[in-house]
């Protein structure tokens, strides 16, 4: 597999991750202070 197809899978599971986390939290009713540093990472990581 080419390093890009690695890089952008990588980047689809945190993403994927960071969204599953952000929904148990919203659910959970406490939101917690990681999730908006993490998204601000996955974000910008996505377009390289």
């Amino acid at each position: 597999m080419s390093p890009l197809m690695m890089r952008i899978f990588t980047l689809v599971g945190i993403a994927l991750a960071a969204t599953s986390m952000q929904l148990k939290a919203r659910a959970d009713g406490a939101p917690e202070p990681g999730f908006q540093p993490l998204s601000a990472i996955v974000v910008p990581a996505a377009r390289p």
